[in-house]
């Protein structure tokens, strides 16, 4: 399967939301919307308030992506983990 990375709009500290582009095969999909990208990381705070944040590897939800891709969903969180920065950016706190 070809899966081309072509960009990514999001950036801190909402690095979860934008506009992703890629190409399968030739044609360009274009997705876009506020957190479409899922964090494997956390951010939260302890029993003081301190801030704690870690990264983790990006998924998306099957409902982000249209029917068609359904089948490509593992490709496609490959292609993005391989051309986004890891979140949690923390910039939700």
């Amino acid at each position: 399967m070809e899966i081309k990375f072509v960009s990514w709009s999001g950036k801190y500290p909402n690095l979860c939301s934008g506009t992703l582009k890629f190409r399968i095969r030739g044609k360009l999909y274009t997705l876009s919307g506020c957190f479409l990208l899922e964090s494997g990381g956390t951010a939260g705070f302890d029993e003081d308030w301190n801030a704690h944040v870690s990264q983790g590897p990006w998924s998306i939800s099957s409902d982000k992506l249209p029917s068609e891709l359904l089948p490509f969903q593992e490709e496609i969180e490959e292609m993005i983990n391989e051309n986004i920065p890891q979140g949690c950016c923390g910039g939700c706190l």
